[in-house]
């Protein structure tokens, strides 16, 4: 009885396993570079995002910053004349950076296919959904939009609808790629780069890895010296400040001097 129970066990055992492996290979993500330096020179770089995924799914690749708090002043017309700055509206909990990439399948051009698109729960809407706005708003989902179109502007939200380029791979599975622009305004700091495997409209797997952000050369040894020496640094703004009105006074006066 007992070897036909420890057969019965070992027979379940292989099943369980055979089934797992049977799932397919894990989801593979990889980041180049996997770290941004800033210098005098920076101007924005693109970082490639490439991995493999079984071949029956689909591939979104999403960079992230944590949450953050951000004020907007909201217009309006004063006395129904001027339009001008009328309050201050702060947006809690909102990245700075949000950038998504899917293919095209995924996107589609339909209002159907942004529907299952945002169903997925990786777009804007539902960043929106975590944001808080103080005061507390009616028109909370039009403040919201503003506050998108100033983030593209910047360059710092942005979605890629086709963006996702796939190629065959092993047996069973297929490698994707994608380029994702990172702006000048980017901050120091850890962000998220997040890889979610899509199959039938639905999220089967998911895998995330950190790429750092810092600063090197000039802007770190400004930056070092803004935080860490405040008073040199103070003493060091005031004799550039006075140094440049020098050289500007001299040149005027030398240009005056010439008539």
């Amino acid at each position: 009885m007992k070897k036909i129970y420890g057969f019965t066990i070992l027979c379940l055992t292989a099943l369980v396993m055979g089934a797992t492996a049977f799932a397919g290979t894990p989801a593979r993500l990889e980041i180049e570079p996997n770290a941004i330096f800033i210098g005098a020179s920076y101007n924005g770089i693109d970082i490639s995002v490439t991995g493999e995924i079984p071949s029956d799914t689909d591939a979104v690749v999403r960079l992230k910053s944590k949450g953050e708090n951000f004020k907007l002043k909201k217009k309006g017309k004063a006395m129904g004349l001027l339009w001008m700055n009328m309050a201050t509206v702060s947006f809690h909990n909102c990245p700075s950076i949000f950038m998504v990439s899917m293919p095209g399948s995924i996107s589609g051009s339909s209002t159907q296919d942004e529907s299952n698109w945002e169903s997925l729960g990786l777009g804007l809407k539902a960043v929106e959904k975590e944001v808080e706005i103080s005061p507390e708003q009616k028109d909370k989902s039009g403040l919201f939009q503003e506050f998108i179109k100033l983030k593209e502007k910047e360059g710092k939200y942005k979605t890629y609808r086709d963006g996702i380029h796939y190629t065959p791979g092993n047996a069973g599975t297929k490698t994707f790629s994608t380029k994702i622009a990172i702006p000048d305004g980017i901050k120091i700091g850890q962000y998220m780069v997040e890889l979610f495997v899509i199959k039938d409209s639905a999220v089967v797997d998911k895998t995330a890895k950190m790429i750092k952000v810092d600063q090197v050369g000039f802007p770190r040894l400004l930056s070092s010296l803004a935080f860490d020496h405040s008073l040199l640094y103070g003493i060091m703004a005031v004799m550039v400040a006075l140094i440049a009105g020098l050289i500007t006074g001299l040149v005027f006066k030398g240009g005056k001097g010439a008539h």
